[in-house]
């Protein structure tokens, strides 16, 4: 399989909807409609309007007016037709139904769009369709509808959409897709004169090329896509040079002066560049000074010396080289637990008198500097001690170079600050001197409100026995926060997001949202409104108009519309939940059945796993894309879980991973599947098997070895199954520091003896992330261990569970053991 095709296939495997280049097939294949609202708002930020896919060729423009809670469909597919037929009007059953270019005059109450090719304006008020003038070309061509961006890439998809586009050259254009890592992905050509429309998603990036090389630029999916007819080559840009290679000022506040690096040394020149000083002379580009701020009022500025770290390198070697017939050795810079790692010294300098002071500030040793001013003479330093296991937040007043410690907090476990979470433990604040601070000090994450000039000062805002999430924002005038957390619902699953405002002393805790699902949330632009919308994996999209304030209902919008998903027999997964280890702390979970699924047969289970601390990971809102499609259709019925050590539920229950990867929740995972056997007769729990890559490659592998009287097969793609080979900043985070026995007792090389049960390892041999001789040095201990197991090295690829080829392996691997 060459690399097009196989990255094509990639493609269609993580997209939430595989995209087909097939007309038959987008006119066939099974959707979800209205999944998502984009609004378009008026300039009162009173009413806005957005456009429904209803079907493949079938839409509907709504209208709502917020402050009146009125919602209604100016026009829509059926009504265009009628008006056509009306007005004598051409209608072309073989083009496309779709609407393009929409937009709406408020005032006028007038739509303007673009309906099979031709412009209309459709005046709401009298109900009357006109034909406008044709489109201007100019607005059509490339060298409007063409990024700015040549390094332009596809994010996250949004809503189905196309994007239509027309040769007007003498050569054939080739089109292809931008992915989220940038790489090209070919799909087709476009004859001379000729128009080509491409399913895509909105927010994806496509770039037009020809067959003689030329570039004509790259285009991003929108929902209302205009066509976009491709004219001229143009130039693309070439990529910017690295930061390291230019020369870098920073500019102080009042604009007067910079500061510029030259061989380790900071050199101050005025703006003007008609003054320039040596601020130090003792730098070297070994051992130099990094600029870290200016004071607000610009008379002195910070600085670290820095001493840095040369990692050691760890190898890969591309076996298949493209070109030769030598291998060719890949290497890469990497910290592993343990090693030394750069430290940055903390200097003042004063701008009026060219004083430089070492300031009594901890040295930073665990990730980069970062400072905040809170006046023009008092600075705040974050400091992370590597470990984890303490964070403080230090003040130092420069006139008088004193310190004193604002926050101190110590933990016997670990505090959460590498590797997520979504939310920052400082969050200062503009007004005053004061700050919210995120901790689990209490034993779940909550919201605290921290005088800066009080030290010691700490309030809490928010409590009880659920975790903020999320800042969405805070209110400073008012002193409120609008915040996302999960846990607060007992009826719901613990993982669901709900949004609340709250004031900044605690009080006035009020709902935003409201329903059975995860939820979020978009704004109108002066906040006085928001769209609510929420999902669960059996349920689609909800949404719903709120009062941005309070929180309650304006009128309900839309329900997303699963009824092709059904008519094509896709089934969601089922949710389960029931208790852990513990006897009262509920696990959460999920299972895939096979389509075909009858009670009366026994089915094996595969167990899909990633149990990495920094988050969790099953699944909560709804998709449309089969889940666990080619598992289900080999007969297996397939379960994700969530067990204890994951993050976002108590502080108590994620500490369970603490110097213990090993755990990977297994005890409360089989539990779980041994509950839901209970509940579906068709699960046979005596043929287990799981699979996972990466941390869940770690995770299948300590199945077999410490569990494997419940797993009798496991397959691990590029796992790390040493937490001493891979890098600092995550196993330290977890697995502590010092590097102590705590590593080698999650090992699994150390414990590869103790193997039972059938086992699969894949590893691609150019992983830059998991160095690939930790499945290596499994294999050698495997080995050593006289024990049977089966492994296949993935030339050429990277982190990965080894794509189409690997997943193809996977399946005939459980079939051969679990026999479904």
């Amino acid at each position: 399989m060459n690399y097009r095709v196989f990255s094509r296939v990639v493609f269609l495997v993580l997209l939430s909807f595989a995209v087909q280049t097939s007309d038959a097939f987008q006119k066939t294949a099974p959707r979800c409609y209205k999944m998502e609202i984009q609004p378009e708002w008026s300039g009162d930020g009173t009413q806005f309007w957005y456009q429904n896919h209803l079907g493949v060729d079938s839409w509907e423009i709504v209208f709502v007016d917020a402050k009146r809670g009125l919602r209604k469909s100016l026009v829509n597919t059926s009504e265009m037709k009628s008006h056509l037929q009306k007005n004598q009007m051409e209608f072309d059953e073989a083009q496309s139904s779709k609407c393009y270019g929409f937009s709406y005059d408020f005032d006028q109450q007038i739509c303007s769009f673009t309906f099979q090719q031709q412009s209309y304006v459709f005046d709401v008020e009298m109900n009357e369709l006109k034909v406008s003038e044709p489109i201007d070309t100019e607005t059509a061509k490339n060298d409007s509808g063409r990024l700015d961006d040549d390094n332009a890439r596809s994010v996250n998809s949004g809503e189905h959409t196309e994007i239509t586009f027309v040769n007007r050259t003498k050569l054939l254009l080739t089109y292809s897709w931008i992915n989220s890592s940038g790489q090209s992905v070919a799909y087709g050509s476009i004859k001379p004169e000729a128009r080509k429309s491409q399913h895509t998603f909105s927010g994806h990036v496509w770039e037009i090329t020809d067959s003689e090389g030329g570039y004509y630029g790259r285009f991003r999916g929108h929902p209302s896509p205009l066509p976009i007819e491709i004219h001229e080559r143009v130039e693309r840009k070439q990529r910017q040079a690295s930061r390291t290679s230019r020369v870098s000022y920073q500019n102080s506040p009042d604009g007067k002066w910079q500061i510029q690096h030259d061989a380790g040394n900071l050199i101050l020149r005025s703006a003007q560049g008609n003054e320039t000083r040596s601020l130090t002379k003792d730098g070297h580009p070994e051992n130099p000074y990094q600029f870290s701020g200016w004071s607000p009022d610009s008379q002195s500025l910070i600085a670290t010396k820095v001493f840095p770290v040369e990692y050691e390198n760890v190898y890969t070697l591309e076996s298949a080289a493209r070109q030769g017939y030598r291998g060719k050795l890949h290497e890469q810079r990497y910290a592993l637990p343990g090693d030394e790692m750069t430290q940055y010294e903390w200097h003042l300098f004063s701008i009026e008198t060219e004083d430089q002071h070492r300031l009594d500030l901890p040295i930073i040793d665990f990730g980069r500097p970062v400072i905040h001013w809170t006046s023009d003479q008092t600075l705040v330093v974050p400091k992370t001690d590597r470990g984890h296991q303490r964070f403080r937040l230090i003040e130092c007043d420069i006139r008088t170079r004193k310190t004193k410690t604002i926050i101190d907090e110590k933990t016997d476990t670990f505090l959460w600050s590498a590797h997520g979470p979504s939310i920052p433990k400082t969050n200062f604040l503009k007004l005053s001197k004061e700050l919210i601070y995120v901790s689990e000090q209490n034993g779940w994450r909550h919201l605290y409100l921290v005088n800066l000039e009080e030290p010691g000062s700490m309030q809490p805002i928010t409590s009880g026995e659920w975790v903020v999430r999320k800042i969405e924002s805070i209110d400073e005038e008012t002193r409120q926060i609008i915040f996302a957390a999960s846990g607060r619902h007992p009826d719901q699953d613990p993982y669901f997001l709900h949004h609340y405002r709250v004031n900044f002393d605690g009080t006035d805790l009020i709902e935003l949202t409201e329903g059975n699902g995860s939820h979020s949330i978009e704004f109108s632009p002066d906040q006085r409104y928001l769209i609510d919308t929420y999902s669960r994996v059996d349920l689609p999209p909800v949404h719903n108009l709120r009062n941005a304030i309070n929180g309650e209902l304006i009128c309900p919008l839309e329900e997303a519309d699963n009824q092709e998903l059904i008519e094509a027999g896709w089934k969601t997964p089922t949710a389960f939940h029931t208790t852990g280890r513990d006897g009262q702390t509920e696990i959460w979970g999920l299972i895939c059945f096979p389509d075909n699924y009858d009670e009366s047969k026994s089915y094996p289970i595969l167990e899909d796993i990633y149990a990495g601390p920094h988050n969790y990971h099953v699944p909560k809102t709804f998709r449309q894309s089969r889940w666990y499609e080619q598992e289900t259709e080999a007969g297996f019925i397939v379960v994700k879980i969530d067990g204890m050590g994951t993050a976002h539920r108590s502080k108590a229950f994620h500490d369970v991973c603490w110097q213990n990867l090993k755990d990977a929740g297994l005890p409360d995972r089989k539990l779980w599947i041994q509950a839901a056997a209970n509940k579906y007769a068709g699960m046979d729990t005596s043929r287990v098997g799981i699979y996972g890559t990466s941390a869940g490659g770690q995770n299948a592998v300590s199945a077999l070895l410490f569990h494997g009287d419940f797993y009798i097969a496991a397959v691990a793609s590029c796992g790390c199954h040493d937490n001493r080979m891979d890098k600092a900043s995550w196993n330290e985070q977890w697995m502590g520091y010092p590097v102590g026995p705590q590593y080698a007792a999650s090992s699994n090389i150390d414990h590869a003896a103790k193997l039972e049960g059938n086992l699969l390892l894949m590893v691609g041999e150019l992983d830059n992330n998991v160095p690939p001789e930790s499945t290596y040095r499994l294999v050698d201990a495997l080995i050593k261990a006289d024990k049977d197991f089966d492994f296949l090295l993935l030339p050429g690829q990277g982190h990965t569970n080894g794509g189409s080829y690997g997943n193809r392996r996977r399946i005939l691997f459980f079939k051969e053991h679990l026999h479904p």
